[in-house]
């Protein structure tokens, strides 16, 4: 199974947009935690969020504030 994050750098803080690649998302549709968008402090942070949630995590690329990493799920 494959995703896609895009990690989205707000000024002190990290911002998390993801696509598991079968709930309908859209690019702006970030982590929520207790109804807000969660916040990370950094981007290593939000990396190793993504590997706590099983993702194997590649670079994909930069497009402006945002850092793009193509999704696989590990394998157990």
């Amino acid at each position: 199974m494959y995703g896609v994050a895009r990690i989205w750098q707000l000024g002190s803080y990290c911002q998390l947009s993801l696509s598991d690649g079968v709930t309908p998302t859209r690019e702006y549709d970030y982590v929520q935690e207790n109804g807000k968008a969660r916040r990370f402090p950094d981007e290593a942070a939000v990396l190793n969020y993504l590997y706590a949630l099983g993702w194997e995590v590649l670079p994909n690329g930069v497009h402006e504030d945002r850092y793009r990493y193509l999704l696989k799920r590990r394998t157990p």
